[in-house]
């Protein structure tokens, strides 16, 4: 736990930015797509950050790695074209 005021505003500054922020354009966003859409694009997380990390920091994929990040972008179109050719 921080010791000094400095230490609690920046854990004030994680709490904001990484949950109250996130949380809330989910929720606005959840509002205008729906909860089928919203779901599919959740999925698509662990892909962006993977694909982040590796951009961003050096981080080397691993195979298992990527086949699973195929395996998630795999569903998501295959759920997509369920979803259009329910419409």
């Amino acid at each position: 736990m921080p010791a000094t005021n400095p230490g609690w505003l920046v854990v004030a500054g994680i709490i904001f930015i990484s949950t109250v922020i996130p949380v809330t354009a989910f929720l606005a966003g959840l509002e205008r797509i729906g909860p089928t859409n919203a779901a599919m694009l959740s999925t698509l997380e662990p892909v962006v950050t993977v694909t982040l990390a590796s951009w961003l920091f050096g981080e080397v994929l691993q195979p298992l790695v990527l086949i699973g990040g195929g395996l998630i972008l795999a569903a998501v179109v295959i759920l997509t074209r369920t979803e259009v050719a329910r419409e």
